[in-house]
C-alpha cells in the first residue's frame, strides 16, 4: 500500500530532516521566548514585550508548552505540528470539487504539487506565520474556485482556516476577500454575498478582536499603539520592495501561469479565484511594506497552485502538445525552480557566535542586545542553552523612530510622543542590566542596514554608561557586533 505513496512520504521525510535544521529562525525563536514567558506566568506588557497581535505568539504557544515539558524541543514540536497542519489542509483542499478529480492520477498529481508547495516550497520561512496563513487559506480558495457545492461541514471548516489567516496577518484579507469579489462578478446573488464560508471567516476576525478586548487590553493603551504606528509605519518606499524581488517574482509568476493556462484556454474558469488570490498576496506585500522574503510566499504559493493545478498539468500524460511543447514545459520548470529560489535566502548563520560565548561565558549565560533587530539575540540564546535577559527582543521602536527621523518623517505632532517611547525603551534597557544583570553584552552597529552608534545612544543614559565601564569588559567586535562580558568577581575594570 505504502509503495503507491513513495513520492508523498519522500516530501514529508524530506521536509522534517531538512527542516530540523532550518526552522529555528529569529522571529520564530522569539516568538516561542514570548510563549514561554507568559507559560511561566509573565504578563504581556510588563515582563515580554511584543508589538504583534497576540496570535502571532499563541499559534506558536503548544510548542513553546511541549518544549518545556517533554524532551522535544520547542522548535522541532513546532514542526511537526506544521507538517501536521499542512497534511490536514491538503487533504481539505483535494476534498473539494475541482481539476483533479478527472481521474485517480489527477488527483495523485494534484497531492504531490500540494504537498511540494505547502512543505517544500516555504524553504527557509518554514513554519513563519504567512506559511501557516497559507496553509489556512488554500482550502479557501479552492472552495471558492469549485464548480459544485460543497458540503456544509467543508465550507465551514474552509471559513475557518481563512479567518484563522486574517487574524494572524490581517493584510492577507485581501487574499481571501477578492476571490470572493471575482465570485460575485460573475455571478451577482445574495448568496454570494452572504456565503458560510465568508461568515464563517467574519466570524472568527470577530472573536478575536473581542478576544483582544477583552483579554489584553494593555496592547490597546495610547503608548501600545504609538509603538504600534512606528513599526508600521517604519516601511520600504515602493522603489526599494521592487528591488527586493517583487518585481522579477511577479513576472515570473504571470508567466508561469500564461504559459501553462494561456490567454484562450477554458481553465481560466476554474483559474480566476486562483488568479485574484495571488494578486491578493502581491497587494499584502506592498500593503505590508516590509520588503522580507517570507512576505512574498502568499504570491509564490498560489501562482504555483494555478499552473500545476490546471487540467492541463494534471491530465494530460504530456502536458504540452504541438511545435513548442518541449520548449514551453522546460520554461515553465524553469519558472518554478525561480519561484522556489526565491524563497531560498542566504541568512548569516545564527551559530557563527557560539565558540566564542560559551569561550567567555560562564554555562547558560543570560543574553541582552543592544540593536533593532531581534536576529542579533535570537535563536542565538537558545543555541547556547542560555536566558534572554530582557523584556524585549530589541530595541526596535528607538530603531524605527531613529529612521523616520533620518527620513524626515517624524511629524512634529509626533515628536513628542515618540520621545516618550524612546526614553522608556532607554530606561527598560538600564533596569535590565542593573537587575538582570546579563552575562553577555552585544551591541549593534548597524541600524537597518546604516551606520548607527546603538552604543553612543546606550550611553547617553548616565547609569548605562556605569554599569558598562565598571561591570563589563569589552571583547571585541566581531561581524558588526560589539561583546562585552560581565567581569568576573574580583576583576579589575
Amino acid at each position: 500500500m505504502l509503495r503507491h505513496y513513495w513520492l508523498e512520504i519522500a516530501i514529508v521525510t524530506a521536509t522534517i530532516v531538512v527542516q530540523s535544521h532550518l526552522i529555528l529562525t529569529s522571529d520564530l525563536s522569539w516568538l516561542l521566548t514570548v510563549g514561554e514567558r507568559i507559560l511561566a506566568g509573565g504578563k504581556l506588557g510588563i515582563d515580554v514585550i511584543e508589538l504583534n497581535p497576540p496570535l502571532s505568539w499563541i499559534v506558536y504557544l503548544p510548542g513553546a508548552w511541549i518544549g518545556q515539558r517533554t524532551p522535544l524541543p520547542a522548535d522541532l514540536a513546532v514542526l511537526t505540528m506544521t507538517v501536521l497542519f499542512a497534511l490536514l489542509q491538503v487533504k481539505l483542499t483535494l476534498s473539494l470539487a475541482g481539476p483533479w478529480h478527472h481521474d485517480g492520477a489527477s488527483r495523485r498529481r494534484a497531492r504531490i504539487v500540494l504537498l511540494a508547495a505547502t512543505l517544500l516550497l516555504p524553504a527557509m520561512h518554514f513554519g513563519q506565520r504567512e506559511h501557516l496563513a497559507v496553509l489556512g487559506l488554500l482550502p479557501f480558495v479552492a472552495l471558492v474556485a469549485s464548480p459544485v457545492p460543497s458540503t456544509r461541514t467543508l465550507r465551514v471548516l474552509c471559513g475557518l482556516g481563512a479567518g484563522f489567516a486574517m487574524c494572524l496577518k490581517p493584510h492577507l484579507a485581501a487574499v481571501a476577500g477578492l476571490p470572493l469579489l471575482w465570485a460575485l462578478a460573475r455571478r451577482p446573488s445574495w448568496r454570494n454575498v452572504f456565503r458560510i464560508e465568508a461568515l464563517v471567516a467574519a466570524a472568527v476576525v470577530f472573536a478575536y478582536v473581542g478576544m483582544i478586548v477583552l483579554f489584553f487590553p494593555q496592547i490597546l493603551t495610547a503608548d501600545a499603539r504609538l509603538a504600534s504606528q512606528v513599526y508600521v509605519t517604519n516601511r520600504e518606499d515602493l522603489r526599494t520592495l521592487l528591488a527586493y524581488g517583487f518585481g522579477a517574482t511577479s513576472i515570473a509568476s504571470i508567466l508561469l501561469v500564461v504559459l501553462v493556462i494561456g490567454p484562450k484556454s477554458p481553465d481560466w474558469r476554474q483559474a480566476g479565484p486562483w488568479c485574484m488570490a495571488a494578486l491578493g498576496g502581491a497587494i499584502s506585500y506592498l500593503v505590508q511594506g516590509k520588503g522580507f522574503g517570507y512576505t512574498l510566499l502568499p504570491m509564490v504559493t498560489l501562482s504555483l497552485c494555478i499552473a500545476w493545478l490546471s487540467p492541463t498539468m494534471l491530465r494530460e500524460t504530456t502536458p504540452f502538445s504541438g511545435r513548442f511543447a518541449k520548449a514551453r514545459f522546460a520554461a515553465v520548470i524553469v519558472l518554478t525552480l525561480e519561484l522556489w529560489v526565491a524563497m531560498v535566502e542566504f541568512r548569516q548563520d545564527h551559530g557563527r557566535f557560539v565558540p566564542l560565548i560559551t569561550a567567555h561565558a560562564p554555562p547558560h549565560p543570560a543574553l541582552i542586545a543592544i540593536t533593532p533587530h531581534i536576529s542579533i539575540g535570537e535563536p542565538l540564546v537558545r543555541l547556547v542553552h542560555g536566558t534572554w535577559a530582557s523584556a524585549a527582543g530589541s530595541q526596535l521602536t528607538s530603531g524605527a523612530v531613529a529612521r523616520l527621523e533620518r527620513e524626515s518623517k517624524v511629524s512634529p505632532e509626533d515628536r513628542p510622543g515618540y520621545a516618550r517611547l524612546v526614553f522608556a525603551e532607554r530606561a527598560r534597557l538600564r533596569s535590565d542590566l542593573v537587575t538582570r544583570r546579563p552575562d553577555v553584552v552585544m551591541i549593534d552597529t548597524y541600524n537597518f542596514r546604516q551606520k548607527f552608534d546603538w552604543e553612543g545612544w546606550a550611553r547617553t543614559d548616565g547609569e548605562i554608561d556605569r554599569v558598562l565601564r565598571s561591570d563589563y569588559a569589552f571583547f571585541g567586535e566581531h561581524e558588526g557586533i560589539r561583546f562585552y562580558f560581565r567581569r568576573k568577581p574580583g576583576a579589575a575594570e
